[in-house]
């Protein structure tokens, strides 16, 4: 159903699970994720199996195409905030978010609540003092903060963390765009405010609130 470099989730007579691949080197990123999809996350270790506690998994990629409710994107846009502060407070952020890379977890628990998950490790960068540690290649793609454009050499550390928060609300933004009946109006609203802070060009200027 999902795979990259140390992820799988896989859907087997109904039952979701999930397949962590050397869980100790890349703990921080399950972690910024695990709790909300399973109650167990202290027990992993090297490779392992978990089943999910979870009713369905929906790919945003799918939900796009049904049409987005402002319940769903507001969902999308906490859910996705949530998970950037948990990897900030290891010094890791997201380059890019693309729908392909994010899921909706519905959960079976009611505490933990349905969220948007995302899971590409290969867009997932180390920071230092707010910037990327930019030591592997990437490609500009659409949602990506203009600053990505300036790089033109790697290594390289002139990206700041907020280049995520730009990505986030573009794709929210794109998905607004490609609504074709354009009933779903958000200017005024919480989420309407939140993404113009995050798509100011100047990049220090940028920050995240949840709505």
């Amino acid at each position: 159903m999902y795979k990259n470099g140390i992820i799988k989730i896989e859907k087997k007579k109904g039952k979701y699970s999930l397949r962590v691949k050397n869980y100790l080197d890349n703990s921080f990123f399950i972690n910024s994720f695990a709790e909300t999809i399973f109650s167990c996350k202290s027990v992993l270790s090297g490779d392992i199996k978990v089943d999910l506690i979870v009713s369905e998994i929906i790919s945003l990629e799918d939900l796009i195409k049904k049409g987005m409710t402002m319940e769903l994107l507001e969902l999308l846009f906490n859910s996705m905030v949530e998970q950037l502060k948990q990897l900030e407070q290891t010094n890791n952020t997201i380059s890019n978010f693309y729908p392909k890379h994010i899921y909706l977890f519905k959960s079976k628990i009611i505490e933990l609540g349905d969220k948007f998950i995302f899971l590409n490790i290969k867009d997932v960068y180390e920071m230092d003092n707010g910037k990327l540690l930019i030591d592997k290649p990437f490609h500009i793609k659409k949602n990506m903060a203009p600053e990505f454009k300036k790089v033109k050499k790697i290594p390289n550390r002139t990206v700041t963390k907020t280049a995520a928060y730009w990505s986030l609300a573009a794709l929210i933004q794109n998905i607004l765009d490609k609504k074709m009946d354009k009933k779903l109006d958000i200017r005024g609203t919480k989420l309407y405010w939140a993404l113009k802070r995050c798509l100011i060009k100047e990049e220090n200027h940028r920050f995240l609130l949840l709505i």
